[in-house]
Parts: C-alpha cells; sequence; structure tokens
C-alpha cells in the first residue's frame, strides 16, 4: 500500500503482483508495492500492457474484470500492469495520459497500439493480439 506520495517519484514506480491462484509468472496485475522502474518494465522484449486508471474512476473500475478476465486469458504471451495515475503522475505525465482508463501495449519500450476508454475483454483481445 501507499504511504503519501513518497513513491511518485522519476523513473521508478511500485509493483505489487497480485497472487491470484489462475495468474501464473510474469503478470503482474497492480502497481503497488515493490520498485522497479517503469523503463525496465516496457523495456522488455515481452509486451507490455499498461492500464493506466484512476481508483475514482467508474469506467476503470467497470473494465478492471474484463482486464483480468483479458490477462488470465493470455497468460504467457503479454504481462498486464495496472498504473494509478494519482499516485503516479510522472508516468501519466510521460506518456500525455489525459483520460482513464488508457491502455497502452509495450515492447521493447516502443508504443504498439493506444487506446482510452473502457473496453470489454474481446475488445482489447482484438486490439491488442495482432500486436503481439
Amino acid at each position: 500500500m501507499f504511504f503519501g506520495s513518497d513513491y511518485a517519484f522519476r523513473d521508478k514506480i511500485a509493483v505489487r503482483t497480485i497472487k491470484v491462484s489462475f495468474f501464473s509468472r510474469g503478470i503482474v496485475y497492480d502497481i503497488n508495492n515493490n520498485m522497479e522502474t517503469f523503463k525496465d518494465l516496457i523495456q522488455s522484449k515481452q509486451p507490455v500492457l499498461v492500464d493506466f486508471h484512476a481508483t475514482w474512476c467508474g469506467p476503470c473500475k467497470q473494465m478492471a474484470p474484463e482486464l483480468q478476465r483479458f490477462a488470465h486469458n493470455n497468460t504467457g504471451k503479454l504481462r498486464v500492469i495496472k498504473i494509478d495515475i494519482d499516485k503516479n503522475q510522472n508516468a501519466a505525465q510521460q506518456f500525455n495520459i489525459q483520460g482513464v482508463p488508457t491502455l497502452i501495449l509495450f515492447k521493447e519500450g516502443k508504443v504498439l497500439w493506444r487506446q482510452s476508454g473502457a473496453m470489454s475483454s474481446a475488445q482489447i483481445s482484438q486490439a491488442v493480439l495482432p500486436h503481439l
């Protein structure tokens, strides 16, 4: 859990792996605790789908189970992470996040795809899977 704004610094974000039985290795589903640089995350050879969200955002809450379903259905193909824009303002600014939810797919530091607005698991799959 975050304690104040101590974790909102330049290129580091906090990463918490949710230990859910149906998630396998390689999927990080929420940003919260262990330190890992955002640059290291997105530079990975394995694609990384980043969900920029906010706790107060209704569409973000609505999309959360859909994103979880997408992550489960694509285990091993990519990492799925969530970044709270209020707790990680530098990352949100770096990628010009104007609205939430915003999904960005990265591979080796390059943006492969980007979309704002809530989406279903099927819509996410249709948009993201061609880039894998």
